[in-house]
């Protein structure tokens, strides 16, 4: 079995799927710009913890079965003046 192969595989058993898709783009760019292997792990798992942050949300959101959904840039703040 090859290493990406095996990378892969074991990627999958740890349920890491951002990781999967971006680990081997992200390791041409750390060899071109010469990025350390400190700064190449932890840009691998802030990007899965995003993508596990923004999930949750989504499915929390998606759960709660809102009307509909309103961010705080669409409020209209002179409808409440107190």
């Amino acid at each position: 079995m090859t290493g990406e192969v095996e990378l892969d595989t074991m990627l999958r058993r740890l349920h890491m799927p951002t990781v999967r898709r971006l680990w081997s783009d992200l390791q041409v760019r750390a060899e071109k710009e010469g990025m350390r292997y400190t700064d190449y792990l932890q840009t691998l798992v802030g990007e899965e913890i995003a993508h596990r942050t923004q999930t949750r949300i989504s499915r929390m959101t998606h759960r709660a079965k809102f009307p509909f959904l309103r961010t705080i840039e669409e409020f209209d703040f002179t409808f409440q003046p107190g």
